[in-house]
C-alpha cells in the first residue's frame, strides 16, 4: 500500500512540530535544562517525516496527518539527538499527546500515573530491556485510546 505526503500534510506536520517545539522551549530550553540547536531540531523533524512516510507506505492509506504519530516519533528522535540524559523530551511528548487526547471525543485523557508509567517504559527504549516501549509502542497506546473514545462515542450516540 503506498501513499505519499502532500504539501498540505508536510505543512500540518511542521505546524505540529512547531507547537511541540514551543512546549519544549518553554519547559526545558529556556530554563537551561537542555540545549537544542536548529540542526538538531531539523534532523529530528526530518527523521520523523521519513519514519511517517515509511509507516504509511507499509501499513495504511493515510487520509490526514495523525498528530500522535508525529509527536511520538519526533519526541523520540529529538530526545535521542539532543543532550537529554533524563529523557525529559519524552515526558513532554507524552504529556503533549495526553493534552491532544483530552480534545478527542468525550474529552478524556490518561491519568498522570499512567503517563508516568509510559514514560518509565519509554526511557528504556534501546536498552534491551523487556519492559521498554519505543516510538511505535507509544504511538499505538495513544492511537488505541483515540479509537476507543471514538467507538464509545459512536456507540453512545446510536443507543441514546
Amino acid at each position: 500500500m503506498s501513499s505519499s505526503l502532500s504539501d498540505e500534510d508536510i505543512a500540518r506536520i511542521h505546524n505540529l512540530l512547531g507547537v511541540f517545539n514551543q512546549v519544549v522551549d518553554q519547559t526545558l530550553v529556556s530554563t537551561g535544562k537542555i540545549g537544542l540547536t536548529q540542526t538538531t531540531l531539523n534532523d529530528a523533524a526530518q527523521d520523523a517525516i521519513l519514519h511517517h512516510q515509511s509507516f504509511i507506505n507499509k501499513f495504511i492509506h493515510q487520509k490526514s496527518v495523525d498528530p500522535y504519530k508525529i509527536v511520538s516519533w519526533y519526541g523520540f528522535f529529538l530526545s535521542k539527538k539532543a543532550d537529554d540524559p533524563k529523557k525529559m523530551i519524552l515526558l513532554i511528548a507524552l504529556k503533549h499527546m495526553n493534552d491532544l487526547l483530552s480534545k478527542e471525543p468525550l474529552h478524556q485523557k490518561m491519568s498522570d500515573a499512567h503517563i508516568g508509567h509510559l514514560y518509565n517504559m519509554a526511557r528504556l527504549d534501546g536498552m534491551e530491556d523487556e519492559f521498554a516501549i519505543g516510538k511505535n509502542g507509544v504511538y499505538s497506546v495513544f492511537s488505541s485510546c483515540v479509537d476507543y473514545l471514538r467507538c464509545y462515542r459512536d456507540a453512545c450516540l446510536v443507543t441514546h
